[in-house]
């Protein structure tokens, strides 16, 4: 394994938890608190941390498609 694949998979570790933290601290609400989190880092100027936050929405819509298909 090469050191980008490590450092990748440790990003998305890391976008699974928190993820699966705001889905735990805000319900359904989670997918629109992250959202609205991306879009204020977005104009903020922080945007490889907003790009991050749009990654965290992405995984919780995965995660509600996947929880309401079962």
């Amino acid at each position: 394994m090469s050191a980008n694949q490590g450092n990748g998979e440790s990003h998305n570790k890391q976008v699974a938890l928190a993820a699966q933290t705001m889905c735990e601290r805000y319900g359904a609400r989670a997918s629109v608190e992250a959202a609205l989190r991306a879009e204020e880092l977005e104009m903020a100027g922080d945007f490889d941390s907003a790009a991050m936050w749009r990654e965290i929405t992405r995984v919780i819509h995965i995660t509600d498609i996947n929880t309401t298909r079962q």
